[in-house]
């Protein structure tokens, strides 16, 4: 209101002004100069009119203050003779917008709680989650190795590997899988069981998994990246199995994973993974993993992890004293590792200690347990490694992104091991027990250079591999030479969704 007086009194005193200067400008001016100097005086006094008008309207206004019903005419009027034009104007069209869009905000967020409610209305009437997946592998290798070793002067060997079928799938927050692997090639059994667990996911969170799984230790999910593994894969820690319970919390870049695990081989002839057996068995054993992730889901990620892990030893089956505690011993490891992917480039760096507490005076089938070696297997073969040590592992790869030949994608890879014996003289008796423990060995070093290339679901892996001591590796014997092997292995990987 007092906007509108003040542009009046604006308007009248410019009128007055052009009155009052008329005869003074009529002295010194035309008569076209005049005619239109009476002009500007008639239209100001009818501008004054007009606004009087709606002051006086304004006056019976229930909102006299509404300066955004004046006219397009006077904003121009106030304008003409340079007058402070009424921002309130645009304020109040803009609160009259406001309004109006959250409104209409309100409407479309109504909209989508309708559409929110609906769906969960058919989740409902759906069920829980359901998926099944079906799929498997089928795997062969050609090997050659030294003159020095038997049946290779021929050419080498040609060997079906393994064909694995496998499982997995979802009902509700309940997560499961399974593989079961046949081979010919396995020095035990012909089939073992490479992995089945169940999982419940109370939130995004936290995991509960039991079953026979992959013990979270080091560089997970397997810490090498050649066909045949690096020496944490022969001496169990990477890659490795057991039957027990775990927990798992997953937060941003953090994981944590605490375990407990019953056995490491479900008493099968034959393991995927390299695990102690014939009179040297882990029962009742904890496993603990923290790991952080920098930038995680980056093209450059770093994964650090500390990981421990622990247990009895059961030894012997018919030593002094069977049935007491005094037929167990102990294990622990511990591992500090770091995995790294840097664009195209992917680093694995793994230390590991360790130590089996072999009680002395055992024997198992008859024959003398050594108390500075352990027997291990897998795929069913025996060995001896180590009953204390330190292990260090290393790799590199590279990957290259192909269209030729219908590959799609091209890696090479080099990988180096080396385990410090941990024995006061730094041997160990590396002849297996049935032969009369014959043999001390010293430090093993195995190392691999190779490349891997796949065309969909069909891989092709070619590796060198050369190892001293790594009779463990199929390299030769642990004679302190160095021996080597070439690998060339064939894949073929598939899987079907039954249910999604």
């Amino acid at each position: 209101m007092r906007k509108q007086q003040a542009r009046a009194l604006g308007l009248i005193i410019a009128a007055g002004t052009l009155v009052a200067s008329a005869p003074v400008m009529a002295q010194g001016a035309d008569s076209a100069t005049l005619k239109q100097l009476q002009e500007q005086i008639q239209m100001l006094q009818q501008q004054v009119q007009t606004l009087q008008q709606q002051q006086a309207r304004n006056t019976n206004s229930p909102y006299p203050d509404n300066a955004g019903t004046e006219s397009t005419a006077l904003q121009n009027a106030a304008g003409d003779v340079g007058v402070e034009e009424n921002p309130g104007a645009e304020t109040q069209t803009a609160e009259i917008g406001d309004e109006e869009n959250q409104t209409e905000q309100v409407a479309s967020q109504d909209g989508v709680d309708d559409r929110e409610s609906k769906k969960d209305i058919e989740k409902a009437e759906k069920g829980p989650v359901k998926k099944l997946a079906v799929g498997g592998a089928v795997a062969a290798n050609y090997q050659v190795r030294g003159d020095d070793v038997p049946n290779q002067r021929d050419g080498g060997n040609l060997n079906f590997n393994y064909f694995a079928v496998n499982f997995s799938g979802q009902y509700g927050k309940l997560t499961y899988a399974a593989e079961q692997r046949f081979s010919e090639v396995n020095f035990g059994d012909s089939s073992y069981l490479h992995y089945g667990w169940g999982a419940y996911d109370f939130n995004d969170h936290h995991q509960l998994k039991v079953g026979y799984f992959q013990r979270p230790f080091g560089n997970i999910p397997i810490g090498y990246q050649s066909f045949w593994g690096n020496l944490g894969f022969y001496t169990g820690f990477n890659d490795n199995q057991a039957g027990g319970a775990g927990y798992r919390y997953t937060n941003g870049p953090w994981q944590v994973d605490v375990d407990f695990f019953k056995n490491a081989t479900l008493n099968q002839p034959s393991t995927y993974g390299a695990n102690p057996v014939d009179g040297y068995d882990q029962v009742n054993g904890g496993n603990g993993r923290l790991g952080y992730t920098f930038n995680q889901g980056g093209d450059k990620s770093v994964n650090v992890s500390l990981s421990a892990r622990g247990g009895e030893l059961e030894v012997g089956d018919g030593a002094p004293g069977e049935g007491t505690t005094s037929d167990y011993g102990s294990h622990w490891a511990v591992a500090a590792a770091t995995h790294a992917v840097l664009n195209d480039w992917t680093l694995d760096g793994q230390f590991t200690t360790y130590k089996y507490n072999v009680p002395d005076g055992r024997t198992a089938g008859g024959n003398d347990l050594p108390t500075d070696s352990v027997t291990i297997q897998n795929y069913g073969f025996r060995y001896q490694i180590p009953a204390e040590g330190n292990l260090y592992t290393a790799d590199i790869g590279h990957s290259f992104t192909v269209d030729r030949w219908t590959f799609n994608n091209f890696n090479v890879y080099a990988e180096y091991g080396y385990l410090d014996v941990g024995t006061s003289d730094g041997t160990y008796s590396s002849g297996l027990p049935v032969n009369g423990n014959m043999g001390e060995t010293g430090n093993v070093q195995l190392a691999t250079v190779g490349a891997y290339a796949n065309a969909g679901p069909f891989y092709v892996w070619a590796d060198m591999i050369y190892g001293r001591n790594a009779a463990m590796a199929f390299t030769g014997p642990n004679d302190g030479d160095w021996h080597p092997r070439f690998n060339l292995a064939l894949a073929y990987y598939f899987s079907a969704d039954v249910i999604d």
